[in-house]
C-alpha cells in the first residue's frame, strides 16, 4: 500500500477514533451540566482534570514511543524488535498504573483537605482506581497505532465511549449522583481493555508476549530516553497549558468558574481534535516509518501537504466557531453558561494554529528530535506560570483564557519543523485559505445579527460550509496532486460510503475542469 493510501486509511480510522471518543464526551459534558448543575459539574471537572495528569504520569511518555519505534522497526523490516517494544510497554505501563492508581486511591485522606473538597473523599477513591483500567485502555491504542491499525484503535473506542454516555445518560436521569458516573468510568475503560487485548491477538501471538524477552540494550536505552523526554514535555505541557490554569482558577475563584473554563476548553478543542487531530496522528508512525527507510522526500511531501490540509480544515472551524460561540453555548447548555462565551472566543484565536504544530511535532518526533520540544516546553510552562499567578488572581477564568491564547511554542514548532524538513511554508494557500475563511466569517456574522440564536446555528452552519468549499475552489487552494490523493482515499472507504463519495468526487472534478480529470486516474 502505498504511503498515500496508508496515510489516508488511518486518517479515516483516526477520524472516526477521535470522533466518537470527543463527541461522546461533548455530549456526556451537556447532559453533565445540565444535571449536575453548576457547582457540581465544576467538581466533576476538577476530578477529570486529576485523573488527566495521573494518566500523563502512567503514560510515562511510553504512548509516542511505541508509536514511533514501532512504525520505524517495522520500516526496517524488523518484526521481533516491534514486539519486544509491545511487551516493555505493557509491563512498565501496567507497573505504573498499579502504582500510581493505588496511591490516588490510599491517601483519598489528604486529597480532599489539600483541594478544598473536604466532603467528597469516595471520589477520590474512585478515580485513583480508574487510573488502571485507563492506563491500559489506552496503552493498546497506542501500540494498535505503532503497527498502523488505526481500524483497531476505532473499534475499542466504538466499544466503550458510546457505551459510557449511554450508562451515565441512563444513571443521571434515574436520579443516581456523580458518584455512579465516575464507577461507571472503571467499567467503560475496563471493557476496553478486553477489547484491546482480543485485536492484540491479531498482530501479535498473546503467548508470544509471555516471553521473556526485550528490546537490545542500544535500542532499550534510546527508547526508554525518547519516552522520558517526551514524559517530561507532556508533564510541562500540560502544566503549562489550561490544566495549570484549572488549578489556579480552583484556588483563587469559585468553583463555577472551572465548571465554565473547562467548558471553554473543551469546546474550543474539540471541533480541532475531530477534524484534525485525527489527520496529524497518524503521522508521527508515517513520518518514522519513511525515516527508518532513509527516505527524506517523502518526509517532506507528508509534512507539507498535511499543512495545506490542517490550514484548510482548522482555519474556517476557527472562525465560524468564533462567530457562533454564543449561540452554541446558549443552546447545548443554557443560559446559566453564558459566562463561558468570552472564554470560547478567546481559547479560539489560536485555535487554527495548534494542529499545524502538531504536524510540525509529528515531524520532529518522527524524525527522532524530541529534545528540542522538551527544551522549549520548559520556557513556555515558566512563561504560562508567570502569566497565571499574574492574570488569574486579577481576571479569574477570562485571565486563564488569555494565557491559553498565546500560540508562542506552535509558531515556533512549526518554524523548526519547516527549517529541519528543508521544505517552503505554503504561503500562498495560506493566504487563500484564510481569505475564504473571513469571507464565511463575515457572511455568518451578518445571518447571525438577523435571526435567532437557533436559527443561527441551523442555517449557518450549513452556509458556512458551502460558503468556503465554493471560494477555496474559486481561489484555486485545492492543486492537481490533491486529487490523486482524493482518489486514493476512495479505495480506503468502506463499501457503503464510496457511492456517496464517489458523487462528491465528481463534483470536485467539475469544479477542477475536465482538462485536470485526467489526474483522477492516476496515484
Amino acid at each position: 500500500m502505498s504511503v498515500t493510501r496508508t496515510i489516508a486509511k488511518n486518517t479515516l480510522f483516526g477520524f472516526v477514533e477521535n470522533g466518537v471518543d470527543l463527541i461522546t464526551a461533548f455530549i456526556l459534558g451537556i447532559v453533565l451540566a445540565r444535571t449536575l448543575g453548576v457547582e457540581k459539574y465544576g467538581l466533576y471537572a476538577y476530578l477529570i482534570w486529576l485523573l488527566s495528569l495521573a494518566a500523563i504520569i502512567v503514560d510515562l511518555g511510553l504512548s509516542e514511543m511505541v508509536k514511533r519505534f514501532i512504525a520505524e522497526a517495522l520500516g526496517r523490516g524488523n518484526r521481533r524488535q516491534a514486539v519486544d517494544l509491545v511487551r516493555l510497554t505493557l509491563v512498565l505501563r501496567c507497573a505504573a498504573a498499579i502504582i500510581i492508581g493505588l496511591g490516588l486511591a490510599l491517601f483519598y485522606i489528604y486529597w480532599p483537605g489539600m483541594t478544598g473538597h473536604a466532603n467528597s473523599p469516595i471520589f477520590f477513591i474512585i478515580i485513583g482506581l480508574t487510573i488502571i483500567p485507563y492506563g491500559l485502555h489506552y496503552a493498546f491504542i497506542s501500540i494498535f497505532r505503532g503497527f498502523q491499525k488505526y481500524e483497531y484503535a476505532a473499534y475499542v473506542m466504538l466499544g466503550t465511549a458510546p457505551l459510557r454516555l449511554i450508562l451515565t445518560s441512563v444513571l443521571l436521569i434515574t436520579g443516581s449522583g456523580l458518584k455512579e458516573v465516575l464507577i461507571v468510568q472503571i467499567g467503560t475503560f475496563g471493557l476496553g481493555m478486553i477489547i484491546g487485548i482480543y485485536f492484540l491477538r491479531r498482530l501479535i501471538p498473546l503467548k508470544e508476549l509471555l516471553i521473556p524477552s526485550f528490546p537490545d540494550p542500544v535500542l532499550r536505552k534510546e527508547a526508554l530516553r525518547y519516552a522520558m523526554t517526551l514524559l517530561g514535555t507532556a508533564i510541562i505541557g500540560y502544566l503549562a497549558s489550561n490544566q495549570l490554569s484549572t488549578f489556579f482558577i480552583e484556588s483563587y475563584c469559585p468553583v463555577d468558574q472551572v465548571g465554565f473554563f473547562r467548558l471553554a476548553s473543551r469546546l474550543s478543542s474539540m471541533p480541532m481534535a475531530i477534524l484534525t487531530t485525527a489527520f496529524s496522528f497518524v503521522l508521527t508512525p508515517a513520518i518514522a516509518e519513511q525515516f527508518g527507510k532513509g527516505d527524506t522526500g517523502k518526509i517532506k511531501m507528508i509534512y507539507v501537504t498535511s499543512v495545506r490540509y490542517l490550514l484548510m480544515v482548522g482555519l474556517p472551524v476557527q472562525v465560524g466557531m468564533m462567530v457562533l460561540a454564543g449561540p452554541m453555548i446558549k443552546v447545548l447548555y443554557g443560559m446559566n453558561y453564558a459566562s463561558a462565551v468570552l472564554l470560547l472566543q478567546i481559547m479560539l484565536i489560536p485555535a487554527a494554529i495548534y494542529p499545524i504544530s502538531q504536524a510540525a511535532c509529528a515531524v520532529i518526533y518522527g524524525t527522532n528530535r524530541p529534545g528540542f520540544i522538551f527544551k522549549t516546553s520548559i520556557l513556555f510552562a515558566l512563561i504560562g506560570i508567570g502569566l497565571s499567578l499574574w492574570l488569574i488572581p486579577r481576571y479569574g477564568a477570562v485571565g486563564a483564557a488569555i494565557v491559553n491564547s498565546i500560540p508562542l511554542g506552535a509558531i515556533i514548532l512549526s518554524w523548526y519543523a519547516t527549517k529541519r524538513a528543508q521544505v517552503t511554508w505554503p504561503v500562498m494557500d495560506t493566504v487563500k485559505t484564510a481569505l475564504a475563511s473571513l469571507i464565511m466569517g463575515l457572511a455568518i456574522f451578518a445571518l447571525q445579527s438577523r435571526v435567532g440564536i437557533i436559527l443561527s446555528l441551523a442555517l449557518g452552519i450549513p452556509l458556512g460550509v458551502a460558503i468556503y468549499i465554493a471560494l477555496i475552489f474559486v481561489f484555486r487552494a485545492v492543486h492537481e496532486e490533491d486529487m490523486v490523493i482524493l482518489k486514493n482515499m476512495q479505495k480506503s472507504l468502506p463499501l457503503p460510503l464510496r457511492k456517496p463519495y464517489i458523487r462528491f468526487s465528481g463534483l470536485v472534478e467539475k469544479f477542477i475542469g475536465k482538462d485536470k480529470a485526467h489526474y483522477w486516474g492516476t496515484g
